[in-house]
């Protein structure tokens, strides 16, 4: 009976750490373990007992998580771990307004079809309607999508 508490527990403390340090094997760890005290459960007491092990270890995991989620997320180090607000912004800003749509530049790079062109001192991602668009040539503004514009050959 002993060596079915000491797998119980053991297969607890995979589930503590696996919350702390994500990745799997120690959640596996715990199963496995969780899985063998019901088996020898089973070899031992009949399939009642090793039902009641199964069970009641599963509602201990459980209750072992939700209550380390809840206590890890109001320590320092919980803190730190888990995101507390929502990110607001995208990681590529969308280029330029309509108001671009008309104006003419030049292309600083090579257009093959996407390249760089600058737009009264400011520069910008372009992709080419007419294919390739040699680094210095005039091109004019047709369009834009979120994060380049559209660009042809004058």
């Amino acid at each position: 009976m002993s060596i079915i508490i000491t797998l119980i527990i053991l297969g607890l403390v995979f589930t503590l750490f696996e919350v702390i340090v994500p990745g799997g094997i120690l959640g596996v760890l715990a199963a496995i373990v969780i899985i063998w005290a019901s088996v020898l459960t089973f070899q031992n007491y009949g399939i009642i007992e090793a039902i009641g092990v199964l069970v009641g270890s599963l509602i201990l995991v459980v209750l072992l998580v939700v209550i380390e989620l809840k206590i890890i997320s109001k320590t320092r180090l919980g803190k730190r771990m888990f995101l507390d607000q929502a990110v607001e912004d995208q990681s590529t800003k969308a280029l330029g307004t309509p108001e671009l749509i008309g104006k003419r530049g030049q292309a600083e790079t090579t257009l093959a079809p996407s390249g760089k062109i600058v737009v009264e001192g400011v520069e910008y991602e372009a992709f080419s309607e007419d294919g390739l668009i040699k680094n210095g040539e005039t091109v004019q503004i047709v369009g834009r999508d979120n994060f380049r514009v559209v660009v042809k050959k004058i």
